[in-house]
């Protein structure tokens, strides 16, 4: 057999494995929407040189290497599409929630704070209308309150207080009539409250007597006073 016939032969050979591997290709499902560009058909006749066959098989290459890039693709983009449906469902129930978290406080809470009172609630994990009721009970929201004793802002917090949860936050600098800063201290000390003695009850005859006020618990006169706060319409 002549050079030229035996080269003919291996190059048909390799044209018929090309053949196949691209109808495995051309089989594969690909994404909705996607539009894939049409492989080159190699020809059925016998190519008339080795440059006319290199010339054949890299066309295919490029074809499969286009096919496979326009899968990858469509892959891609329907991955964005569920990620953005996803984010976008767990956006609507998190507004939903929060429309529900407002509703809870908004007849003890000024417009102007209720996200504060949720922020730090959440942040400290402290039931939202507990930290409104003690707001409304302490100061009725006057940012710039002044007790007797210079407890000062929304939550009334003690200089003295005030000290102790700065620095158990790792706070140097602070402002106690700082609204964020004031509610944020008030959830925090709250929050220890309850973890300590386990009933809001005790907690809250603690927030406003001290520790000797705790075990009067629901009958400690500020108790019973934020109790009935928090117990208005809305609860």
């Amino acid at each position: 057999m002549r050079f030229h016939d035996r080269l003919r032969s291996v190059l048909a050979a390799l044209l018929g494995v090309m053949l196949g591997f691209v109808s495995l290709v051309s089989e594969a499902t690909p994404a909705q929407g996607a539009l894939l560009p049409t492989p080159v058909l190699l020809t059925e006749r016998p190519c008339e040189n080795v440059r006319e066959a290199a010339w054949l098989v890299e066309q295919h290459r490029q074809a499969l290497a286009d096919r496979s890039a326009h899968l990858r693709t469509a892959e891609q983009e329907r991955v964005e599409r569920q990620i953005m449906l996803e984010y976008r469902a767990g956006r609507q129930r998190e507004l939903a929630r929060r429309n529900v978290a407002h509703d809870q406080i908004a007849d003890l809470v000024p417009a102007q704070y209720r996200d504060m009172v949720l922020a730090v609630a959440d942040q400290y994990e402290t039931a939202p209308r507990i930290v409104a009721a003690v707001g409304s009970v302490e100061s009725q929201w006057y940012a710039k309150a002044t007790g007797t004793h210079g407890d000062s802002g929304l939550m009334q917090i003690l200089p003295s207080t005030g000290s102790w949860i700065a620095g158990r936050l790792g706070w140097e600098n602070y402002d106690l009539y700082d609204p964020v800063t004031n509610l944020t201290m008030g959830a925090w000390y709250l929050h220890i409250l309850h973890r300590e003695y386990g009933s809001w009850e005790q907690a809250l005859a603690a927030y406003n007597g001290g520790p000797r006020a705790a075990r009067l618990g629901a009958d400690f006169p500020y108790t019973r006073l934020v109790l009935g706060v928090y117990h208005r319409k809305g609860a």
